[in-house]
């Protein structure tokens, strides 16, 4: 299995806000990885696992801010399920580096369940 890291940007701005991206890609699968931080602690972030098959790019978990709370979307099944504070941390910092050991630790597992669920639709 072939990692690839590519498309890292580092940008600041003189307010202190920083934001940082990079993507991590492998044989069928690649992990998108974006946050933002405020005198170094983590404000807004996403972090999505993806199936890739070919040019097909469909999401299998993915975890971030928006609309202010920390959720995390699943993809397999027949419809996309949105839980709310997965960690039962409101902390974006904390939960940024929970959200990523979770992708990084069950990353075979998540897109194993998400292969199955498409292959019995």
């Amino acid at each position: 299995c072939e990692v690839v890291i590519f498309d890292f940007r580092d940008q600041m701005n003189y307010s202190g806000v920083r934001s940082r991206r990079w993507t991590l890609a492998f044989d069928k699968a690649r992990i998108d990885v974006w946050f933002k931080t405020v005198r170094g602690k983590v404000t807004e972030f996403a972090i999505t696992l993806s199936s890739v098959q070919g040019a097909e790019v469909q999401p299998v978990i993915r975890y971030d801010t928006a609309h202010g709370i920390v959720h995390r979307h699943t993809f397999w099944g027949s419809r996309e399920r949105i839980k709310d504070d997965p960690f039962g941390v409101s902390d974006p910092t904390t939960c940024f580096r929970l959200a990523y050991q979770d992708v990084m630790d069950n990353f075979d597992r998540y897109l194993e369940r998400f292969e199955q669920e498409r292959r019995e639709r």
